[in-house]
């Protein structure tokens, strides 16, 4: 206990000494020694805690605007690309929408003849792809697949020619059908769909229509024709 007494009476005096030493200066040097040891803590606390306290900061808000500027990026991206999908999907549906009124012309426009034979309705059909294919732009057309269809149902009632007097030698006329199965781009298909539609003295009827998106701009166009034959048995493809 005593060596500490000592300790701190020693410390006690030398503070006191340091203190009458001080206050033995004049007020100038008083000020000039005070001023000095504020500079040194301040700079001390400058280079320990306030300039990396700053750094750290001034990294944060780069990072943040960073982060910012990227976020900004994906969804100025996020919003082209559905834009795009948006477009394209408009785009697919008015295509189909024109070509349902294709169809919906091309039915309209062509009456159901009276009778066809197979092998002259192979060959109109043929003449009108082959036609077709070298009309489309840029030679785009293609024939993918041309098949008779199965049998179509029972023999069509009798026209009201072979039903009325003096009909007997009117023969009973049969349902059948042919497929065909086009490839090429939308504007060559609807420039097909649309000679079709013009094509007014022939024995086929549309059936049906429909597309199929293969890969853009390529597309496949089922078209399924039917017509009236006095024979039963109909040419197979």
């Amino acid at each position: 206990m005593s060596a500490l007494t000592a300790a701190w009476a020693a410390q006690r005096a030398r503070w006191n000494d340091a203190w009458g030493r001080f206050a033995a200066r004049s007020l100038r040097e008083q000020l000039l020694l005070v001023g000095v040891v504020l500079v040194l803590v301040f700079w001390v606390s400058d280079a320990l805690w306030l300039t990396p306290a700053l750094q750290a900061r001034k990294q944060a808000l780069a990072r943040e605007a960073s982060e910012r500027q990227a976020l900004q990026q994906a969804q100025s991206a996020l919003l082209a690309s559905a834009q795009d999908i948006a477009a394209r999907r408009s785009q697919r549906q008015a295509e189909l929408e024109g070509l349902r009124q294709q169809r919906t012309a091309l039915e309209q426009s062509q009456p159901m003849a009276a009778k066809a034979d197979a092998a002259h309705t192979l060959a109109l059909i043929e003449s009108l792809v082959q036609r077709q294919a070298q009309a489309a732009p840029g030679g785009g057309l293609q024939l993918v697949a041309l098949r008779s269809l199965p049998d179509l149902g029972p023999p069509a009632a009798p026209t009201a020619e072979a039903s009325a007097p003096g009909g007997a030698g009117v023969p009973h006329l049969y349902r059948h059908g042919v497929q065909v199965v086009l490839s090429g781009r939308y504007e060559a298909l609807q420039a097909y769909v649309q000679a079709l539609a013009r094509v007014q003295d022939t024995p086929l009827r549309l059936r049906s229509l429909s597309l199929v998106v293969q890969s853009h701009p390529t597309l496949e166009l089922t078209v399924d024709l039917e017509t009236l034959s006095p024979d039963p048995a109909w040419l197979a493809l």
